[in-house]
């Protein structure tokens, strides 16, 4: 909140399927914002064993949805509760048993945010001004 507000959101992480088959993993953007678990730009690992980049870019709030399948989005507002980043992965099957595991590696995350109005910069350099004359 005190850097601005969240314009979008630019992700990257690298995987690969060890073990299972079928599609292999399925793996989304996650976001925690108080108790709340938004997911984004949803992937799948494929089976082939090799290393693969999966993400996306320009990622905004409206893009997410909760993992508990309720309505809403996260606040990218100023006034929004802090956001923990981060990825959920799993799969799923009909019936019988079925397991899959991947490794994953090289997660990144660019917060890409909003730049305060030239007038706000201007107002805080009058409100340090005197500050920096008393010292």
């Amino acid at each position: 909140a005190s850097q601005g507000a969240i314009v979008s959101l630019t992700w990257s992480i690298d995987a690969r399927l060890t073990q299972g088959g079928g599609d292999g993993q399925a793996l989304w953007l996650a976001l925690k914002q108080g108790q709340l678990i938004f997911v984004a730009d949803g992937h799948v690992t494929g089976s082939s064993g090799a290393w693969n980049t999966f993400g996306g870019a320009s990622i905004v709030a409206s893009a997410f949805s909760r993992l508990d399948g309720q309505a809403g989005v996260p606040d990218f507002s100023t006034s929004g509760a802090p956001i923990r980043f981060g990825f959920v992965n799993g799969n799923t099957t009909t019936g019988g048993t079925y397991s899959t595991a991947a490794l994953y590696d090289n997660y990144t995350l660019r917060v890409v945010q909003e730049v305060p109005a030239p007038g706000a910069c201007v107002m805080l350099g009058l409100l340090l001004w005197p500050s920096r004359r008393r010292r």
